[in-house]
């Protein structure tokens, strides 16, 4: 019968807790990334092309189709976490997060009022439940 020793030599060639983080780390970036290509790609099928405007607090119309080509996503390794989102381009700068949110710019001396039609936050509400199926069995060794 072997001693105690046998056991713990065992234990470490069985659990390496660098390898196993690793693994975890690896498995955190994949199911985030799937995650933000899954919100954006909800997002943007929720914004219409068409030239009336949308209701308050349905998503946006986009007139000539650019809001869909500003949403990316990211991951974010000092916060370890994935960023989703229109990024603001030409003059448009200010503008996506206006929608989502609703608020004022002031551009020319003009201060432009925008109602709420949130895009983004009901793309990660729809996503949510499959969200969670990319974390099972994300870690496999």
């Amino acid at each position: 019968m072997p001693g105690p020793g046998f056991i713990n030599m065992k234990l470490k060639e069985f659990f390496d807790p660098k390898k196993v983080m690793d693994a975890v780390e690896r498995a955190r970036v994949i199911a985030l990334r799937k995650g933000g290509a899954a919100i954006r790609a909800i997002a943007q099928k929720s914004i219409q092309r068409r030239k009336r405007s949308s209701f308050a607090g349905s998503p946006p119309s986009s007139h000539a189709g650019d809001l869909k080509k500003l949403i990316f996503f990211d991951y974010d390794p000092s916060s370890r976490s994935e960023v989703i989102g229109p990024i603001p381009a030409g003059r448009n700068t200010g503008v996506p997060g206006r929608l989502e949110f609703g608020g004022t710019i002031t551009r020319g001396g003009r201060t432009l009022r925008y109602r709420k039609f949130p895009f983004m936050g009901p793309a990660l509400d729809k996503a949510a439940p499959k969200l969670n199926s990319d974390w099972e069995n994300s870690v496999k060794g």
